[in-house]
C-alpha cells in the first residue's frame, strides 16, 4: 500500500500537478487517494528523502521550490552519471537498445517539427532513461534514473522551453546515439557530459532572467 501511494504521489508532483512550493493537506490527500493517514504518512516520508517534498516539525507538507542551487546541483550530479551511463551504453548495449534509441530520436524529431513541448519533454526524458537502461548497471540506474525524473520534470517546467533549443538538443541526442552505435565509449561520454553541461547552462541563464521559480 505504501508503495503504491509513493508511486501515485511521485507522479502527481512530477507531473506537475501541484507547483513547486504549494502547500498540501494531508487529509485532502487520503480522500483523493482513499487511504487512511498511515500509509500516507509513510508514504510522504519516503518523497521526502528523495526531495520532493519537504515535511514541517507540524506535520505540514510542501512541494519542494524550485531554486537554481538546487537545480545545479542536480545536473552536476547529471553531468558525471548521464557521461558515465553513455559510456557503458556504448561498451554493452545491444541492438535492440540501439534500436529503442533510434526510435525515440524518430519521435523527439516529430515533436519538434510540429513543436509540441509537452511531448517533446516526455521523450526527452524517455531518451535518457532508455540511454541508462542501455548501459546495463542496475547500481547506476538506480542513482540516475531517480535523478533524471526530477531534473527534467520538475525543473525544465519551471523555465521556457524554445524550439530552437529543443532543436539543438536533438542534435546532440543524434551525437550521443552515434557514438553509442559506434561503441566509441568515451566520445559518447564526452558528447553526455557535454550535453548536461549545455542543460546547466541553460538554467543558468534562466536564473540570470528570473525565469526560475521559487528563487
Amino acid at each position: 500500500m505504501v508503495d503504491q501511494v509513493v508511486d501515485t504521489l511521485r507522479e502527481i508532483i512530477l507531473n506537475g500537478e501541484f507547483s513547486p512550493g504549494e502547500h498540501l493537506v494531508q487529509e485532502v490527500l487520503a480522500d483523493r487517494l482513499g487511504v487512511s493517514r498511515t500509509p500516507l504518512r509513510e508514504a510522504l516520508r519516503v518523497l521526502e528523502e528523495e526531495g520532493l517534498i519537504v515535511l514541517s516539525d507540524n506535520q505540514g507538507v510542501c512541494v519542494v521550490p524550485v531554486t537554481y542551487s538546487m537545480a545545479r546541483d542536480y545536473y552536476f550530479v547529471r553531468e558525471s552519471l548521464d557521461g558515465l551511463a553513455a559510456r557503458l551504453a556504448a561498451q554493452r548495449g545491444n541492438e535492440q537498445d540501439f534500436d529503442d534509441l533510434e526510435r525515440i530520436l524518430k519521435q523527439m524529431t516529430d515533436y519538434v517539427k510540429v513543436w509540441n513541448p509537452d511531448a517533446w519533454l516526455r521523450t526527452n526524458l524517455a531518451f535518457h532513461s532508455a540511454v541508462s537502461s542501455a548501459a546495463h548497471n542496475d547500481i547506476l540506474a538506480r542513482h540516475l534514473d531517480g535523478v533524471i525524473q526530477v531534473s527534467a520534470r520538475l525543473f525544465f517546467p519551471t523555465i521556457r522551453i524554445h524550439r530552437d533549443r529543443a532543436q539543438e538538443a536533438l542534435r546532440e541526442h543524434c551525437d550521443i546515439v552515434d557514438a553509442i552505435r559506434q561503441r566509441d565509449g568515451s566520445r559518447a561520454e564526452a558528447l553526455a557530459r557535454l550535453h548536461i553541461r549545455t542543460a546547466r547552462e541553460l538554467l543558468a541563464a534562466s536564473q540570470s532572467q528570473q525565469l526560475i521559480a521559487g528563487d
